[in-house]
């Protein structure tokens, strides 16, 4: 029987990250339900993936405690691959999918030559290694270097086409496949729970709103970030006055990135106003897209709500931080005008809000095109997003 073991799923209060995990071990159990899945996540996570996906042979995963050394120890056995949680997976598992997404992207750029060495240790013994539905750099000066050298021998999957000819064109990877977000395909039992959330919402009529609560990486502090997003949030009241204003928290953990950092002084600022509501519970992954699915309109800073709603059928306006959302959005779809840039600051300059106004405005005036334009692509991109299980498939059967 073979053994995989999964990463980065430990986080199910990130719902875009944990929509990509529950569809990975839903599809590849459906393809494969003899291999031996191990997550790396505690019991919490743990039981939300088993819920999510109906499959409870799944096993959590604790990364082996590395011993304690000196500075010059710790280093040593780093890069030599000789740390006790590189030998541990390397020698207990057959495959290590380090699922997506954006980690090793430019964001984070100062971790990834870390990270990179880790799996690149892991992949040169018997456990290998797919970075699967990844958003990889684009990466500068020695980090470009070195990440070259230290990726070439995985294999990688893209989320969208505009990161793969990075890897191949600049990078000069050549294990690297064109795919698509793994969450763009149906989640389990998703349209049971639309009609279900549809039932039992609290109005007909609604846009969803989404603040980002990881506001440093648009260049603002959270008294700026609440400020913007007070501003959409009237602008929308103003121009969509038969609808209600739905605040979602799409991330709920860690704290540092916790949506509600920006939700909760809004439910202060518009407490008066009975056409704001706010959803920073606990959901299932698939109650947060079935609230997105039953909206008419969702303006977010989350890629994955973006996602969701692109998913449904439902018209997104992205407020991007990062490349992905220029890839895996407006060019994955071809629609352009999906996404705003609001990198460097953007959201907190003067004229901002009346980017957005053209926005709406270009939204009401094309939405019967957008979204049979949606619809079109939609189709398109489920059999890349799918091509992720072949790849996974197609290794574990070698």
């Amino acid at each position: 029987m073979k053994k995989i073991l999964i990463t980065h799923v430990s986080n199910t209060l990130n719902y875009g990250s944990a929509m990509m995990a529950i569809n990975l071990i839903y599809y590849l159990r459906k393809r494969m339900p003899e291999v031996e899945i191990w997550c790396e996540c505690d019991q919490y996570h743990l039981d939300r993936l088993k819920k999510a996906t109906g499959d409870h042979d799944l096993n959590a995963y604790q990364s082996k405690p590395v011993k304690r050394s000196n500075i010059i120890m710790k280093i040593y056995r780093f890069l030599s691959g000789n740390r006790e949680d590189i030998l541990h997976i390397s020698y207990q598992f057959d495959l290590m999918i380090v699922l997506g997404g954006d980690d090793l992207s430019e964001v984070y750029q100062s971790n990834a030559m870390s990270n990179a060495l880790f799996y690149y240790h892991i992949n040169r013994r018997k456990c290998k290694v797919i970075l699967l539905n990844q958003n990889i750099g684009p990466y500068t000066g020695i980090y470009k270097i070195i990440n070259g050298l230290l990726l070439h021998k995985l294999i990688i999957s893209t989320r969208d086409q505009r990161n793969y000819e990075y890897l191949t064109r600049k990078l000069h990877l050549k294990n690297v496949q064109a795919t698509r977000d793994l969450a763009f395909l149906p989640l389990p039992n998703q349209e049971e729970t639309i009609k279900e959330m549809h039932d039992n919402f609290i109005h007909d009529r609604y846009i969803v709103v989404v603040p980002s609560g990881v506001f440093v990486h648009y260049g603002l502090n959270q008294m700026q970030a609440v400020r913007v997003w007070a501003t959409i949030t009237n602008l929308l009241l103003s121009k969509y006055k038969s609808h209600i204003i739905v605040l979602l928290g799409h991330v709920l953990a860690p704290p540092t990135s916790n949506d509600r950092q920006i939700i909760d002084p809004l439910s202060t600022m518009f407490k008066n106003d009975p056409r704001v509501i706010t959803v920073t519970s606990v959901l299932q992954p698939a109650e947060a897209r079935a609230i997105i699915a039953n909206s008419e309109l969702v303006f977010t800073g989350r890629m994955h709500a973006a996602v969701s709603a692109l998913a449904t059928g439902t018209i997104p306006l992205a407020f991007a931080y990062s490349e992905k959302y220029f890839g895996v959005v407006a060019r994955g779809f071809d629609i352009q005008e999906l996404v705003i840039d609001c990198r460097n600051g953007v959201m907190n300059q003067v004229n901002f809000i009346n980017t957005v106004q053209e926005h709406v405005q270009f939204i009401n005036r094309t939405k019967a095109d957008l979204e049979s334009k949606i619809r079109y692509e939609l189709n398109k991109t489920r059999e890349l997003a799918n091509k992720n299980i072949d790849i996974v498939v197609q290794h574990l059967t070698k």
